[in-house]
């Protein structure tokens, strides 16, 4: 879990493939109204994020349910959606990566053009990293 541009696809990619797990990009989860707002650099509320949490935690089901582990790149930045992506599973565990505004800005200007998201950090960006950085030490490898 973490912001736009901390590294979720890449450390997630490397994790799974030295584990020998599944690697599950969750942003394709979401519907094609999310992703083409995304690319036009428009956060998601939790209206917009409904529909990707469903289709992310059915995902997660039916891992647990054919005994596969994975390793799934999501943003889950707020707890009620890391809720309701591990509700009733404790095999369920966030890894909160955090980078700094400047590796983050740096990464975003590198970015395919295709990838959903900003290419520049949005205003919310920082604050957000902040509040998880404060909250790290309760959030952090912690089952919910």
């Amino acid at each position: 879990m973490g912001v736009t541009g901390a590294g979720k696809t890449t450390v997630g990619q490397q994790l799974a493939a030295a584990l020998g797990w599944t690697f599950v990009e969750g942003d394709a989860f979401h519907p094609s109204a999310n992703v083409a707002k995304m690319h036009r650099g428009e956060p998601l509320d939790d209206a917009d994020r409904a529909p990707w949490l469903r289709a992310t935690r059915q995902r997660i089901d039916e891992l647990v349910a054919s005994a596969q582990s994975a390793v799934i790149a999501c943003s889950a930045l707020k707890r009620a959606y890391r809720e309701v992506l591990a509700r009733d599973r404790p095999e369920v565990t966030f890894v909160h990566l955090k980078a700094s505004a400047a590796l983050i800005a740096e990464r975003l200007r590198h970015r395919a053009p295709d990838t959903p998201g900003p290419s520049t950090p949005t205003p919310e960006a920082q604050p957000c990293a902040e509040t998880l950085c404060r909250l790290h030490h309760q959030a952090t490898l912690r089952r919910l």
